[in-house]
Protein backbone atom coordinates (compact mmCIF):
# COMPACT_ATOMS: atom_id res chain seq x y z
CA UNK A 1 0.00 0.00 0.00
CA UNK A 2 1.43 3.35 -1.06
CA UNK A 3 0.76 6.08 1.44
CA UNK A 4 1.47 9.70 0.63
CA UNK A 5 1.94 12.33 3.28
CA UNK A 6 -0.59 15.13 2.80
CA UNK A 7 0.31 18.48 4.33
CA UNK A 8 -1.97 21.52 4.55
CA UNK A 9 -1.70 25.16 5.51
CA UNK A 10 -3.63 26.42 8.51
CA UNK A 11 -5.68 28.68 6.24
CA UNK A 12 -6.66 25.74 4.03
CA UNK A 13 -7.60 23.68 7.09
CA UNK A 14 -9.71 26.50 8.51
CA UNK A 15 -11.46 26.98 5.16
CA UNK A 16 -12.30 23.26 5.03
CA UNK A 17 -13.73 23.34 8.53
CA UNK A 18 -16.19 26.03 7.43
CA UNK A 19 -17.49 23.89 4.60
CA UNK A 20 -20.55 21.66 4.70
CA UNK A 21 -19.99 18.04 5.75
CA UNK A 22 -20.73 16.88 2.18
CA UNK A 23 -17.82 18.97 0.90
CA UNK A 24 -15.48 17.81 3.67
CA UNK A 25 -16.40 14.17 2.99
CA UNK A 26 -15.86 14.48 -0.77
CA UNK A 27 -12.44 16.05 -0.19
CA UNK A 28 -11.49 13.34 2.29
CA UNK A 29 -12.55 10.58 -0.13
CA UNK A 30 -10.48 12.13 -2.92
CA UNK A 31 -7.40 12.44 -0.71
CA UNK A 32 -7.83 8.89 0.65
CA UNK A 33 -7.84 7.52 -2.91
CA UNK A 34 -4.81 9.54 -3.98
CA UNK A 35 -2.79 8.67 -0.87
CA UNK A 36 -2.79 5.04 -2.01
CA UNK A 37 -1.68 5.64 -5.61
CA UNK A 38 1.77 6.05 -7.17
CA UNK A 39 2.40 9.51 -8.60
CA UNK A 40 1.92 8.34 -12.19
CA UNK A 41 -1.72 7.66 -11.30
CA UNK A 42 -2.23 11.15 -9.89
CA UNK A 43 -4.08 12.37 -12.98
CA UNK A 44 -7.56 13.16 -14.22
CA UNK A 45 -10.22 12.83 -13.07
CA UNK A 46 -8.82 13.38 -9.54
CA UNK A 47 -5.76 15.56 -10.25
CA UNK A 48 -4.63 17.92 -12.99
CA UNK A 49 -1.42 19.87 -13.52
CA UNK A 50 -2.16 23.55 -13.90
CA UNK A 51 -0.82 25.20 -17.01
CA UNK A 52 0.56 28.60 -17.78
CA UNK A 53 3.52 30.52 -16.45
CA UNK A 54 1.68 31.76 -13.34
CA UNK A 55 0.60 28.26 -12.30
CA UNK A 56 3.82 26.39 -13.08
CA UNK A 57 4.48 23.63 -10.54
CA UNK A 58 0.96 23.64 -9.11
CA UNK A 59 -1.60 20.85 -9.16
CA UNK A 60 -5.33 20.91 -8.58
CA UNK A 61 -7.18 18.15 -6.82
CA UNK A 62 -10.59 17.75 -8.43
CA UNK A 63 -13.91 16.87 -6.84
CA UNK A 64 -17.51 17.99 -6.84
CA UNK A 65 -19.92 18.30 -3.95
CA UNK A 66 -23.34 19.90 -3.68
CA UNK A 67 -23.21 20.72 -7.43
CA UNK A 68 -20.02 22.79 -7.03
CA UNK A 69 -16.62 21.95 -8.50
CA UNK A 70 -13.88 22.30 -5.88
CA UNK A 71 -10.22 22.58 -6.74
CA UNK A 72 -7.81 22.44 -3.79
CA UNK A 73 -4.47 23.74 -5.08
CA UNK A 74 -1.15 22.29 -4.01
CA UNK A 75 2.30 21.09 -4.99
CA UNK A 76 4.57 18.07 -4.71
CA UNK A 77 7.31 18.56 -2.16
CA UNK A 78 8.36 19.03 1.45
CA UNK A 79 9.56 15.46 1.45
CA UNK A 80 9.44 12.29 -0.55
CA UNK A 81 5.88 11.29 -1.45
CA UNK A 82 4.50 14.47 0.07
CA UNK A 83 1.78 16.67 -1.39
CA UNK A 84 1.07 20.03 0.19
CA UNK A 85 -2.33 21.70 -0.22
CA UNK A 86 -2.24 25.47 0.16
CA UNK A 87 -5.54 26.87 -1.12
CA UNK A 88 -9.18 25.92 -1.70
CA UNK A 89 -10.73 27.18 -4.93
CA UNK A 90 -13.98 26.66 -6.74
CA UNK A 91 -14.39 26.40 -10.49
CA UNK A 92 -17.36 27.15 -12.69
CA UNK A 93 -16.79 26.81 -16.42
CA UNK A 94 -13.32 28.23 -17.03
CA UNK A 95 -13.44 30.60 -14.06
CA UNK A 96 -11.85 29.99 -10.70
CA UNK A 97 -12.75 31.67 -7.44
CA UNK A 98 -10.66 33.40 -6.26
CA UNK A 99 -9.56 34.56 -9.72
CA UNK A 100 -5.98 35.26 -8.57
CA UNK A 101 -5.57 31.74 -7.16
CA UNK A 102 -2.29 31.01 -8.97
CA UNK A 103 -0.58 34.06 -7.48
CA UNK A 104 -1.96 33.30 -4.03
CA UNK A 105 -0.89 29.64 -4.25
CA UNK A 106 2.59 30.51 -5.61
CA UNK A 107 3.11 33.06 -2.84
CA UNK A 108 2.11 30.48 -0.23
CA UNK A 109 4.30 27.81 -1.82
CA UNK A 110 7.28 30.18 -1.80
CA UNK A 111 6.65 31.12 1.85
CA UNK A 112 6.48 27.44 2.80
CA UNK A 113 9.64 26.50 0.93
CA UNK A 114 11.49 29.46 2.48
CA UNK A 115 10.34 28.47 5.97
CA UNK A 116 8.17 31.55 6.51
CA UNK A 117 4.89 29.60 6.59
CA UNK A 118 4.24 26.34 8.39
CA UNK A 119 2.14 23.39 7.33
CA UNK A 120 0.69 20.50 9.26
CA UNK A 121 0.34 16.88 8.36
CA UNK A 122 -3.20 15.81 7.62
CA UNK A 123 -3.51 12.44 9.28
CA UNK A 124 -5.67 10.39 6.95
CA UNK A 125 -7.01 6.99 7.85
CA UNK A 126 -6.83 4.60 4.93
Amino acid sequence: MIVWTIRVTDSFWQECQKRDFVVQDALLQTVQILAQLPVEHWRRPNVASLSGKRCRGLQELRFSAAKIQYRPIGFYGLGEMTFTIVLMTQKKGNKYRPSNFCKLAQDMKRSILEGEMQTREWEIEI
